[in-house]
């Protein structure tokens, strides 16, 4: 607190030299925190302007010029938001607060030691002085700190809008798109990449990176899109591994801006064919690429997938104990290729086999043996058609 300090110690506050510390600061932070901005008169302009309001309220704080407290700091607000919109890290404004009052103390020390008296009590103003000076760059380094991510957070927000607005458009209108270069740019993504699209179900976080680039797109409030980008993918060992534990779709790698939207509704058929299934954890094109190719719930299509199961299966697709253990049967009876491998796998007796598949027979109309690959695919559709 200013009353706190001497009267003798307000007295050379007043004459502190505002003028050449400003100039001491400047250099100093332009030296430790932006040697790459030495030759800038622009950046030094607002740089110097701040420091200089800075100083002069903490040289007024002192003399006791003005109340105890933080009043509004202009120029420091100012140029706090111009490093951000010059999208300068503020690590590095906090550095400069750092550098600057260690400058800005050192001379003030060295003005207090030099004016004092035979009979004035240094040390407890040079203690008492040291508090204020550094309560003061707290508060005055919280205020512009505020200030930059007031205006980092507003362009963040605007630059992924625009991002998002991108994405869809590329999406919903494959004609006419913009130079992959401007996209680039834009987005900071690669689209002439080789791409892998996942889309992710009730999170957006993975266990671990992915060794790719990277574009994320919010879907709605439950789904996120990620898209991840290389030259090539000799394989998904990595991104499976960081998918562990997740609940995603994900599609197959594809090349340029083509792949983009094609791997993207690959995705989004692993999606329909996973709500339609009830299938947890991740799912790949691969696992349900018949599904999707058959219809697997696309809206607005015909469900081609039911339809062709009512015809392949007829009664033996109806619901109902019996039809189950019927089709258990019938699926094993495939994979084995034998009515022991089946009895054995299913822990019955081959008579129980034979009765069971002769029953599906009468269901079907038709021996199992005929339209084997049709009776096949009609199984393994028929979960999707439920519901």
């Amino acid at each position: 607190m200013a009353d706190d300090l001497a009267p003798w110690v307000r007295e050379l506050a007043a004459g502190f030299d505002v003028a050449a510390t400003t100039e001491a600061v400047v250099a100093a932070d332009l030296a430790a925190v932006w040697p790459e901005r030495i030759g800038d008169d622009g950046f030094a302009g607002m740089l110097r302007a701040s420091v200089e309001e800075n100083v002069t309220t903490l040289r007024d704080l002192l003399a006791g010029r003005i109340p105890p407290g933080l009043p509004d700091l202009k120029r420091p607000t100012e140029f706090a938001r111009a490093q951000a919109e010059l999208r300068l890290p503020q690590t590095a404004l906090q550095h400069s607060y750092r550098v600057g009052f260690l400058a800005i103390w050192e001379r003030w020390a060295e003005h207090l030691t030099a004016g004092a008296g035979p009979g004035d009590d240094l040390s407890t103003a040079l203690r008492d002085s040291t508090r204020m000076v550094f309560a003061y760059q707290d508060r005055a380094m919280r205020t512009v700190a505020r200030a930059y991510a007031r205006v980092d957070e507003a362009l963040r927000d605007s630059r992924e809008h625009l991002r998002h607005g991108i994405v869809r458009q590329l999406l919903a209108d494959p004609a006419a798109p913009p130079p992959d270069r401007d996209l680039r740019l834009t987005l900071g993504y690669d689209v002439g990449a080789t791409h892998v699209a996942v889309l992710l179900t009730g999170g957006d976080t993975l266990g671990s990176p992915v060794a790719a680039q990277q574009l994320r797109y919010r879907l709605d409030e439950h789904r996120t899109v990620l898209w991840f980008g290389r030259p090539t993918w000799a394989d998904t060992e990595d991104l499976a591994e960081a998918l562990d534990g997740t609940t995603a779709s994900v599609g197959s790698p594809a090349p340029g801006l083509a792949g983009f939207r094609a791997t993207f509704a690959e995705a989004e058929q692993v999606e329909r064919v996973r709500a339609r299934l009830g299938t947890p954890g991740v799912v790949t094109i691969a696992d349900v690429r018949l599904e999707a190719l058959l219809g697997g719930g696309d809206p607005g299509k015909p469900d081609r997938a039911a339809r062709f199961v009512a015809d392949e299966l007829r009664g033996l697709a109806d619901d109902g104990p019996e039809g189950e253990r019927l089709r258990e049967t019938l699926r094993t009876w495939f994979a084995t290729g034998s009515h022991v491998g089946t009895a054995k796998a299913l822990g019955l007796h081959e008579h129980t086999v034979r009765n069971r598949l002769r029953r599906a027979e009468e269901l079907l109309g038709r021996p199992v043996t005929e339209r084997r690959t049709e009776i096949q695919v009609a199984l393994r559709l028929l979960p999707l058609t439920r519901g």
